[in-house]
This record gives C-alpha cells, sequence and structure tokens, in this order.
C-alpha cells in the first residue's frame, strides 16, 4: 500500500523545531517574512491545492518538499488578541502523496483504517519507524475521512510537541492527504480542539479542490 511516502514528514519537523522550542521563537521560526504570509499553496504539478481555515498560515520558512506543506496559527504567530473561531496552539503539517491510480474508494472501504491497525501500520506512522511506540486511541471513518488519534512514544519525537496528536488522511483527486494537527508544548490544545481544527482543514481542503475532481 502506498502509505508510507509522506504519512510523518520528519524533515519538515525536525528542521523547523531542531529539538528545541523556547516562547517568543516559534514567530521569527515559522514566519521570517510577514508579508509572505497566505492561506493556499499548489503542490504536485498543481494537481492538489492545500489550503488552511481563517486564522491559519503558511509557513515560509520550513523545507518544502513536493507535497507537504505547514501552517501556523496567524494569530499566535503575531502575538496579537485576535484568535477568531480557532485556538492558538496548533502546527499543521498538509503532506500530499503521489497519484494513486486505482480507485481511492476502495482503498478507503477495503484497506486503508484495517491498514492501520496492523504492525505495519503502527511502523509506518511512528517517528522512529517502531510499532511498539504506537498506541492508536481513535481509528474511524466518517465520509470518506479516516480520523485518527495517535499517541506516539519513540525517542526521538519531537519535545516541541505535543506525543498525542489527530491526523487524517482523505482522498483528493487521486492523490491520500495526510493532514497532522499536533499541539504544542508551550501553548497546548485539547483533544476536542485538535479535532475542530483537523475538521476545518479538511472541509477547506475538500472545498478548494471541489472543482478539480
Amino acid at each position: 500500500m502506498p502509505f508510507n511516502n509522506f504519512l510523518f514528514p520528519r524533515k519538515i519537523l525536525l528542521a523547523l523545531f531542531g529539538g528545541v522550542f523556547l516562547p517568543g521563537c516559534l514567530a521569527s521560526n515559522l514566519f521570517p517574512d510577514e508579508q509572505s504570509q497566505t492561506e493556499t499553496q499548489a503542490v504536485l504539478r498543481n494537481e492538489v491545492i492545500v489550503s488552511a481555515p481563517t486564522g491559519y498560515c503558511l509557513s515560509s520558512a520550513a523545507p518544502r518538499t513536493d507535497g507537504t506543506v505547514l501552517f501556523g496559527s496567524c494569530a499566535a504567530l503575531r502575538q496579537t488578541s485576535f484568535v477568531g473561531s480557532l485556538p492558538h496552539g496548533a502546527v499543521v503539517v498538509v503532506s500530499v502523496g503521489v497519484k494513486i491510480e486505482h480507485d481511492l474508494n476502495d482503498v478507503f472501504s477495503e484497506h486503508l483504517q484495517g491498514f492501520f491497525a496492523t504492525e505495519t501500520g503502527h511502523t509506518a506512522l511512528s517517528q522512529s519507524d517502531d510499532a511498539n511506540a504506537m498506541t492508536i486511541h481513535a481509528n474511524t471513518i466518517e465520509d470518506d475521512v479516516l480520523f485518527l488519534r495517535i499517541e506516539d512514544q519513540s525517542d526521538n519525537f519531537e519535545t516541541a510537541l505535543d506525543r498525542t496528536y489527530w491526523r487524517g488522511v482523505l482522498p483528493i483527486n487521486g492523490h491520500l492527504v495526510s493532514i497532522s494537527v499536533f499541539s504544542s508544548t508551550v501553548t497546548p490544545i485539547s483533544r476536542a480542539e485538535g479535532r475542530e481544527i483537523l475538521e476545518a482543514f479538511v472541509h477547506e481542503m475538500e472545498t478548494e479542490n471541489v472543482e478539480m475532481s
């Protein structure tokens, strides 16, 4: 199954945080040039538009791969009082996998949920490629979106981030898209807030790409 190539964007997170996360440094790390902030990014030869809900901005500082982009809360990073409808402390990584030729609806209904219940699936999700480090607290499919609540106890997990986080996987334009909502340890978010942010990103991605389907 073509899941491993986009499930854990290690290079993005390691390069951004480097294992060090200091209050007050996040804004300069994510957004050195405030004028470059945006909410959308075309990836993989414009086959998928990565889009964020209001209140989240695309990082121009994080290293780019062909299909992976990183977002942070604009309000928190600008250190203003404007919050909008979303909380402050989330870092969101959207990764778009290579195009899959067969019907992705079949992948979802027959394979994907079960895959992540296996040892191989746990290994694919783990930052250290160690299935024993993984605990899956939720694994459900709703409206063709797989929602995973993941706990990763890998020794090399970024210390800046809460080890338990939400991930959504959904088909868009023939690609599997992974959306990971990480909570910082400095400004943590609740389980419910993380799920709300994930659902908002899913909605924006589906809406932005509906005309391309």
